[in-house]
C-alpha cells in the first residue's frame, strides 16, 4: 500500500515542480511586458531587429556624433557671442576717447588738455582689461595660448613705451618711435605687450569635414592700432617725458583722429567673426535636427505597440491568476495525499 502513495506522492511533487516553472516563467513575461508598457521600448532589441544588431549600433554612433559636434558648436557660438561684447566694449572706449580727442588744439587750455590725457589713460586700461577677457577659463583673444591673458598689464605698456621715447622731443619723433613700436616685428608689442599666440588663427571642427579659423586676437591690427593711439593719447601730459605745449596738444589731437579713423579696423575684425557665428549657428541647427532625426528613427526602430502590449499584458496576468489557481489546487491535493 505504501509504494502506491509514495508514487502518487512523486508524481504531484513533479506536477507542483511544474507548475511553479511554469509560474516563473508567466511572473517574468509579466515584468516584461510592464517594463514594455511603461518605457515603451521592447526589453529585446536584438530579438526585434532580429538579430542585427549593427543597424542600431550605426544609428547610435551617428547621434553620438550628431551630439557631440552641435555641442561644441554651441560652445563656440557662446565664445564668438562673448568676443563680439568685448570688441563692442573696446568699441565704445573708442568712440568716446576719439571724440574728447579729436577737439583738442594748442589753445585748448592746460588742464582740459591733462584731464582728457588721464581719461585715454583709464581707457587704455578699460581695453586692456576687456581684451583680457576669459570665458569658462579661457582667454577670448590669446589664439592658441588661452591658458594666458593676451595683454600686459597698461602699466607695463606704458612705462616701456617711456624708455623707448626717452630721446623724442617733437611730435614726429614720437609718432615714429610709437609706430615702431607697436607695428614693427620683434618691437616692444610683440616680445613685451602680447604674450598670446602669434600663430596661424585658431581653428576648430564643426562638422566631419568643415573647419572654421577663429579670426580675431588681441594682436590684430586693428585693435593694435587703438592701443597705440590709447597708448599715445595717455602719455601726451606725461610728467616723466615732459612734452612741450605744443607736442602735447599735438599727440592728443593724433591720437583722437587716429581713434575716429579706427573703427574701420574693429568693424574687419568684427565682421570676420560674424561671418564664422553664421557657419557655427548653421552647424548648431544642422547637427541638432540630425541627432532628432535619429533620435525618432531609432525609437521606431525599438518602440513597444503600447496597445498591443497592454493587451498581451491583460492575457499574460488572466494566465498568471490561472496558474497560480492550478498551483493552489495542486498544493491540496499534496497535503491530501499528505495527511493519508
Amino acid at each position: 500500500m505504501k509504494l502506491p502513495s509514495g508514487l502518487s506522492s512523486a508524481g504531484d511533487q513533479a506536477r507542483q515542480f511544474s507548475a511553479l516553472r511554469n509560474t516563473a516563467a508567466i511572473k517574468r513575461s509579466l515584468d516584461r511586458l510592464a517594463n514594455e508598457l511603461s518605457t515603451g521600448r521592447v526589453s529585446d532589441v536584438i530579438d526585434r531587429l532580429r538579430g542585427d544588431g549593427q543597424r542600431i549600433g550605426a544609428i547610435d554612433r551617428q547621434i553620438a556624433a550628431a551630439g557631440s559636434f552641435a555641442r561644441s558648436s554651441a560652445e563656440l557660438s557662446q565664445r564668438l557671442g562673448a568676443m563680439q561684447l568685448v570688441l563692442e566694449q573696446v568699441d565704445q572706449t573708442r568712440s568716446r576717447q576719439g571724440t574728447n580727442l579729436i577737439g583738442i588744439k594748442l589753445e585748448t587750455p592746460i588742464h582740459l588738455q591733462q584731464a582728457a590725457s588721464r581719461a585715454a589713460a583709464q581707457g587704455l586700461t578699460e581695453m586692456i582689461a576687456a581684451l583680457n577677457t576669459g570665458l569658462a577659463g579661457q582667454s577670448l583673444f590669446s589664439g592658441d595660448r588661452s591658458d594666458r591673458p593676451p595683454l600686459a598689464d597698461a602699466a607695463t605698456i606704458l612705462q616701456d613705451l617711456r624708455l623707448a621715447l626717452s630721446g623724442a622731443t617733437t611730435t614726429s619723433d614720437v609718432i615714429a618711435v610709437m609706430d615702431g613700436w607697436f607695428d614693427l616685428p620683434g618691437g616692444g608689442f610683440e616680445t613685451l605687450a602680447y604674450q598670446g599666440d602669434p600663430g596661424p588663427p585658431l581653428q576648430r571642427r564643426v562638422d566631419r569635414d568643415v573647419v572654421i579659423a577663429i579670426d580675431g586676437r588681441a594682436d590684430d591690427p586693428g585693435i593694435r592700432d587703438m592701443l597705440k593711439a590709447m597708448a599715445m593719447a595717455a602719455l601726451a601730459d606725461d610728467g616723466v617725458l615732459a612734452f612741450d605745449d605744443r607736442t602735447r596738444a599735438e599727440l592728443l589731437k593724433e591720437a583722437g583722429l587716429r581713434l575716429v579713423a579706427g573703427s574701420d579696423g574693429l568693424t574687419a575684425v568684427r565682421g570676420r567673426l560674424g561671418l564664422v557665428e553664421e557657419v557655427v549657428e548653421r552647424s548648431i541647427v544642422r547637427h541638432e535636427a540630425e541627432e532628432s532625426s535619429l533620435g525618432q528613427m531609432r525609437n521606431a526602430m525599438i518602440e513597444a505597440d503600447p496597445f498591443r502590449t497592454a493587451s498581451e499584458l491583460q492575457a499574460v496576468r488572466l494566465q498568471l491568476e490561472t496558474q497560480y489557481a492550478v498551483v493552489a489546487r495542486l498544493s491540496g491535493l499534496s497535503l491530501v495525499g499528505f495527511l493519508r
